[in-house]
């Protein structure tokens, strides 16, 4: 049986409303995978750990 462990993102909709490939970026580097664009991506996120 497999366990999926949910993960709840807030953000502050006014200032730091993120486009979902810059997301996705972000989430495949923390990964481990070494992209720099996903997409439309111009970076990564700021404040993930």
């Amino acid at each position: 049986m497999q366990t999926v462990s949910s993960v709840l993102l807030a953000f502050d909709r006014a200032n730091n409303n993120y486009p979902l490939p810059i997301l996705y970026t972000s989430v495949l580097q923390k990964l481990g995978m070494e992209m720099d664009s996903f997409a439309t991506s111009t970076g990564t996120m700021t404040g993930l750990t």
